[in-house]
């Protein structure tokens, strides 16, 4: 008579049950709280617009301007944005890109002598949202290397 381990003991039956049954909670648990979500969107479903929490008027201070009050707005596709008044400037808007944390913008005209390239990082500290930028302007003859801080309105 052959000793056939798994099959002599019903309790064992009983335990490979309840693991099985234990490991497909465990894994379908870990797939739900880190979902794989299309470009744009975010959390736990996948139904957040990453740029909802940006959009808005936001405080700013540039190394070379005084405070001003810009606006984010939602651009036409997944991840675009529009940001108003950059660097003080009135404009309908530079064209960005919102891509993991990171706001970027290249070579865009604000006006028919000045055209502006930079980028901003997104920093969130406890309640307040921040995006601290490095651009650089350019004008016929001269070309200006800047830097600013937005503070969430």
């Amino acid at each position: 008579m052959a000793f056939r381990f798994p099959l002599t003991f019903p309790s064992m039956k009983k335990l490979q049950i309840i693991v099985v049954f234990i490991m497909t909670l465990f894994a379908t648990s870990c797939l739900k709280a880190d979902p794989t979500c299309p470009f744009g969107m975010e959390g736990p479903d996948c139904e957040t617009d990453t740029r909802q929490k940006l959009i808005g008027t936001w405080t700013a201070k540039d190394n070379w301007t005084d405070t001003y009050f810009p606006g984010i707005a939602k651009g036409n596709g997944p991840g675009e944005l529009m940001l108003i008044g950059f660097a003080g400037i009135k404009t309908s808007g530079i064209v960005a890109e919102l891509y993991k944390g990171k706001i970027s913008f290249e070579n865009h005209r604000i006006n028919d002598t000045l055209s502006v390239s930079g980028t901003g990082v997104l920093n969130q500290n406890s309640d307040t949202l921040k995006i601290n930028f490095s651009y650089t302007l350019v004008s016929p003859g001269s070309t200006r290397n800047c830097s600013g801080v937005w503070i969430e309105k």
